[in-house]
């Protein structure tokens, strides 16, 4: 629905902005490929959300407010624990996805590099929307939706016609509507389960090991592509991304072993975090999969 709106006005405002039609249907072009790309991670994170929902709902309908509440928390904790890395990923690697799928692509790069952090709240926005449908609150998220695509339309409809933005106000229009989003569906989350969510351990210590990841992807990238090619450069700094932020996850202890039973592979997952915990020093004697 909203590259429906987003495909309405994009020429006629653009067009108000000084940019002629050929060029701005190659601006939203690239922008298209950017929200292919941006849907990668929130498949995973849909996936998650939808995989949490039998087991907030069979307490909810049992009335245990307080494994329902538990376990939202925890969905909310995983899908951050997906969605710093991936947006801090896309972004710092942006120019260098753009050259290798859409070579010659003019404004591709910029625009993922920009339109990545929106998908922070877009997963966050899905999930909330996915505990009130477990909660049988179904009404709210569509009115919630039906507000959102008002929002999309007047802010899109703005910042495409100013001149310093460009095709950057859909991005901005993307962030505006999916941060309102977030925050109706997490308010109506609030209001109806009266949840508790601790922030340094659910959002800042994720973000401080995703911040971390993004230094060392950056001019991993930049030192390996400039030697072997941008493909192999984008490979080895993912490689060493995953790594880099598992790590600074153990170090901070930001990531226990019931949000690593939720993920997909969990087991994998479990052996090697508590592979990584040795290279922790203090950290022997206490094992991630046994907290």
């Amino acid at each position: 629905m909203f590259s429906t709106v987003d495909s309405f006005i994009y020429v006629s405002r653009l067009g108000v902005a000084g940019i002629d039609e050929i060029t701005a249907t190659m601006m939203f072009g690239d922008f298209t490929n950017a929200e292919i790309l941006i849907t990668i991670p929130l498949i995973i994170s849909g996936n998650l959300a939808v995989a949490m929902i039998p087991a907030i709902s069979e307490s909810f309908a049992m009335r245990d407010r307080k494994a329902m509440n538990e376990k939202i928390v925890l969905a909310i904790r995983v899908i951050l624990l997906v969605a710093f890395p991936s947006c801090i990923g896309l972004s710092v690697l942006s120019y260098g996805i753009f050259d290798l799928l859409f070579p010659g692509s003019p404004y591709g790069g910029f625009i993922l590099c920009t339109f990545s952090y929106a998908t922070i709240f877009m997963m966050l926005s899905n999930t909330f929307q996915s505990i009130l449908q477990s909660i049988d609150r179904f009404r709210i998220p569509l009115i919630n939706l039906g507000v959102a695509i008002i929002i999309r339309f007047i802010t899109g409809w703005i910042f495409l016609s100013i001149p310093f933005f460009n095709i950057q106000g859909i991005v901005i229009s993307s962030m505006i509507t999916f941060i309102y989003l977030t925050v109706a569906n997490y308010a109506s989350v609030k209001r109806y389960t009266h949840i508790k969510v601790d922030f340094i351990h659910t959002a800042l210590k994720p973000l401080v090991a995703a911040v971390v990841m993004g230094i060392a992807v950056f001019f991993a990238y930049k030192g390996i592509a400039a030697l072997l090619g941008g493909f192999i450069g984008i490979i080895m700094a993912v490689v060493i991304g995953i790594f880099i932020y598992s790590f600074v996850l153990v170090l901070i202890k930001g990531i226990t072993a019931d949000e690593i039973r939720v993920l997909p592979g969990s087991r994998t997952l479990l052996s090697f975090f508590r592979r990584l915990e040795r290279l922790v020093p203090g950290r022997k004697k206490r094992r991630i999969g046994h907290q």
